[in-house]
């Protein structure tokens, strides 16, 4: 009986861990090569030699966040990266291939959990920087 409740103790604890982990984190389904990600609040970085397959994270966004713009970069030499950010109903798809630099609209989406999603077809020397917090200066 002593076992079983350390068992599931355990178990316990690893789904907790996992599930702070998927949560605050990147969900990463392909292949790379020396692939490096940096995780903070409001931005994500993605660099990988070769990459294929998608990334995926959620992001919360508040009311002044989604009436701005999100800041999004990326170069890569060969393939193609797009990235779809989804809400409910509402999605996005803007393709980042070769070299982009751009504000995308966020109007049409509502403070909240946003999903944003990196997909990866046989990218090369992948810099992908996405910044979604909108940063108001001090007087």
């Amino acid at each position: 009986m002593k076992k079983r409740f350390i068992a599931l103790g355990m178990l316990l604890i690893f789904a907790i861990a996992l599930a702070g982990c998927v949560g605050n984190g990147m969900v990463f389904s392909g292949s790379s090569s020396g692939m490096r990600k940096e995780l903070k609040d409001g931005s994500w970085k993605i660099t990988a030699k070769s990459i294929n397959g998608t990334a995926t994270r959620t992001v919360y966004m508040n009311a002044l966040d989604v009436k701005g713009a999100m800041r999004v970069t990326n170069a890569n030499s060969e393939g193609k990266v797009f990235l779809i950010i989804s809400q409910g109903d509402v999605e996005k798809t803007v393709e980042l291939s070769g070299e982009f630099s751009e504000d995308i609209d966020m109007s049409d989406f509502e403070p909240g959990s946003v999903k944003l999603r990196l997909k990866f077809e046989k990218a090369k020397d992948v810099k992908v920087t996405i910044t979604w917090t909108i940063i108001v200066p001090h007087n």
